[in-house]
């Protein structure tokens, strides 16, 4: 298997290139086969990273509102925003984990 240069996965990454122009760099260089698709491997797993840690800190924040709201709830500490901390928080949190689910499981 061709080896793959990292650094130029990386920087296209924080460029924030599409895959269409990955495969372009690489026609432009006039890679071999093998080359062209260890590139093209090598740069789908890394958008797949990270869209699933994106995933799994969308979880993780909403699991947190989830908890907060909770406990606000359950002890009551501002009385007048009851509803407030329960269905606000409980809303927004399992938005985020569900946003989280999404992004980990497609």
């Amino acid at each position: 298997m061709a080896a793959v240069d990292e650094f130029k996965i990386q920087q296209w990454m924080v460029e924030n290139r599409s895959l269409e122009y990955v495969e372009g760099v690489l026609r432009e260089m006039d890679a071999d086969i093998e080359t062209f698709e260890a590139y093209v491997v090598a740069f789908k797993k890394a958008k797949r990273s990270k869209r699933v840690t994106n995933g799994f800190i969308l979880m993780a924040a909403g699991a947190v509102l989830g908890f907060v709201g909770f406990i606000l709830t359950v002890t009551n500490i501002f009385p007048g925003m009851f509803y407030v901390t329960l269905f606000g928080f409980t809303t927004v949190s399992a938005v985020l984990v569900g946003w989280g689910l999404y992004l980990v499981l497609e």
